[in-house]
């Protein structure tokens, strides 16, 4: 799990620069969606049909990682709101008992 969590860290502290990176057209190609900006990786794992393979084919992915590792870290970064919001939910019921 330590190697999970220091991956989700990595991934917001490396930047993409929109016109001078070709993960960056990756990124726009299989999601639909142009980078107009400098954004972190997590950023782009949030996008439509972009996956932690994408990262690892331009040298952004942690080879120490096993694939279920890799799974985990993009469930995290694509679904972090609702988890929250479900932690949060889950609280709130708690309070009440």
């Amino acid at each position: 799990m330590g190697e999970i969590y220091r991956q989700l860290q990595h991934l917001e502290l490396i930047f993409v620069f929109a016109v001078s990176d070709k993960i960056a057209e990756e990124v726009a190609e299989v999601s639909g969606q142009a980078i107009r900006e400098v954004v972190p990786l997590q950023t782009l794992l949030k996008r439509p049909h972009v996956h932690y393979s994408v990262l690892d084919r331009h040298g952004y992915g942690n080879p120490e990682l096993t694939d279920m590792e890799k799974e985990c870290v993009e469930i995290d970064i694509k679904y972090e709101g609702f988890i929250m919001r479900q932690q949060n939910q889950l609280e709130q019921v708690t309070q009440l008992f």
